[in-house]
């Protein structure tokens, strides 16, 4: 975020953005260049005033440019915002940034309206005429504030929330604080999972219903760039597809979903989501950067002195519930996980590569084996998203503009 913050005054000061574009669609560009002009150059990224005046320039440059935003900082609502400014700067907003998504269709959920502050084709929840094409399109009557979020929801188990339908999703591995996710599942009176696996968090439930899996599904999928493709399904389903289970619950609780098939809940979603790409204005994020790792990280201190980040590996996927029963997990070394440290580190914990160690933060402990790697830094401790239990160390503390774990990096010894 740093980085893209002092590539931002850069174009700013040396007049490289698209005049035109911002001219004609962004209300707030004033304001916003006055608030980077005005500020005093700090050094915060190490990276050499040379460097980054090429990089300014060479993205500036007319012609096509991407910027690939990692899965692991589609969460840094600072750093996104960053981004959302440079391709407004640049008059990119329509194909200028690529986030690889750690799921093949979220673009395609948020579109159908599973944000909870949105309807489908991203109209929002607290916008008055939005609220009344849908109440007429659907027939019923819609409340005037937004939804839980899937974290929200946890939160809210047992005091305002009492059942909770979940489908294809494992929050007692996947989601931070395993702890409190256990807690707030089992304070539901009633608690519904529909999946292709009896994971950990269907062990918790009332009801178990079977779910398919992506080769016995036909639909679409919409892609990174917002364009819809079609889904084939490869082989037969053992039993009903999610979307006639969802349909035939619905009408039973008194709201008819009478689909045909899969193209006509297409259908349906095309008509919904196709004002979603209309021109608009757009405006800057008038916000102070945040200094260092504040914004992602939790405070170290001498109980707990160590770093650890988290993230995927080569060879398994989020929490490895489905890929650890395929032949590929063998070529994941350890297949339970481990804990990656400096030399540094190592020795003066006096540990080797396949030590058994215990890892504890402010929230629980669990062990793990060690695995010496050269390339992380002294004090920085990495956990592959595989490992089990991992989220037993992680943090639920929320970020208040986004309403997502906030912190990327947890203090842990």
């Amino acid at each position: 975020a740093a980085l893209l913050h002092d590539m931002i005054r850069l174009l700013l000061k040396e007049g490289l953005y698209d005049k035109e574009f911002v001219a004609r669609n962004c209300p707030n560009f004033e304001e916003f260049s006055q608030s980077f002009l005005e500020e005093e150059e700090e050094d915060r990224t190490g990276v050499s005033r040379e460097d980054l005046v090429e990089a300014a320039r060479l993205y500036a440059e007319k012609g096509k440019k991407a910027i690939i935003i990692f899965s692991s900082e589609i969460g840094d609502p600072q750093l996104i915002s960053m981004i959302a400014d440079l391709l407004m700067l640049t008059g990119r907003v329509e194909g200028g940034a690529f986030p690889c998504l750690p799921l093949s269709n979220l673009r395609g959920a948020s579109e159908v309206g599973a944000l909870a502050e949105f309807y489908p084709g991203h109209g929002e929840v607290e916008d008055v005429d939005m609220r009344k094409e849908f109440e007429k399109r659907w027939g019923v009557s819609l409340s005037t504030k937004g939804g839980l979020t899937a974290v929200g929801m946890i939160e809210a188990a047992g005091s305002s929330l009492f059942g909770l339908y979940i489908v294809g999703e494992n929050p007692v591995v996947s989601f931070p604080d395993t702890t409190r996710m256990v807690k707030g599942l089992s304070s539901l009176e009633f608690l519904v999972v529909q999946d292709i696996f009896l994971t950990e968090t269907a062990q918790l439930a009332d009801v178990v219903l079977p779910g398919i899996s992506f080769v016995e599904s036909s639909g679409t999928l919409t892609n990174a760039a917002g364009r819809t493709e079609r889904l084939n399904k490869a082989i037969e389903p053992l039993t009903r597809p999610d979307w006639q289970v969802i349909a035939e619950l619905s009408s039973r609780m008194g709201y008819p979903m009478q689909y045909r098939s899969e193209t006509a809940v297409a259908k349906e979603k095309k008509a919904l989501v196709k004002g979603s790409l209309e021109p608009r204005k757009y405006r800057f994020e008038l916000k102070e950067l945040d200094s260092g790792l504040e914004s992602v990280s939790e405070e170290p201190d001498r109980e707990y002195p160590y770093m650890l980040m988290t993230g995927a590996t080569l060879f398994s996927l989020g929490d490895n519930f489905r890929t650890r029963r395929s032949n590929i997990s063998l070529l994941e070394s350890p297949g339970d996980g481990y804990i990656g440290m400096s030399p540094e580190d190592a020795q003066s914990l006096g540990a080797t590569d396949g030590t058994r160690v215990s890892i504890w933060s402010r929230r629980g402990n669990i062990s793990s084996t060690v695995k010496v790697q050269e390339d992380l830094p002294a004090g920085l401790v990495f956990m592959p998203t595989h490992s089990l239990g991992y989220n037993i160390l992680t943090s639920l503390s929320l970020d208040c503009s986004t309403r997502s774990p906030r912190f990327r990096l947890w203090a842990v010894r």
